[in-house]
Order: structure tokens, then sequence, then C-alpha cells
């Protein structure tokens, strides 16, 4: 998962640069965001070895932006 979710962590980071053109109310609601790993989960008790794990990732994007360019992202 660490794999997985580590490039996912940079391109969040890139992302707190971008902001809409739109008129909002305050400069962070006019920002684009991905968290990684609000919710995630694996095994069924500890000191075993999982045989899956899973984590959500929570895009919010800007109006200006292309939704399929973003999801090749």
């Amino acid at each position: 998962m660490i794999r997985i979710a580590e490039p996912l962590g940079t391109l969040a980071r890139e992302l707190l640069d971008r902001r809409t053109a739109f008129p909002m109310d305050g400069d962070a609601a006019r920002g684009s965001m991905l968290v990684v790993g609000g919710s995630a989960g694996s095994g069924a008790n500890f000191n075993v070895v999982p045989g899956s794990a899973w984590f959500s990732l929570d895009r919010r994007f800007n109006p200006e932006e292309e939704l399929e360019t973003e999801l090749a992202a």
C-alpha cells in the first residue's frame, strides 16, 4: 500500500498550489486537493499478514480541471 500511496501523496502536495479563477469565499475554497487514506483497512487481527489492504481517495476538482486528465494523473 505504501508504494501505491507515496506517489499519490506527491500529487496531493502538488495540487495544493492549484487555484480556481472562479470567485469563492476564502482562499482555501479555491484550491484543488487530494486526501489519501481518509479511511484505510487490512487484515483480520494484529500479528497477521493481511491478504489484502485498501485506502480511500478523496479528490476535489476545480472547474477548470479536465476530468480525464486528472484521472490519468
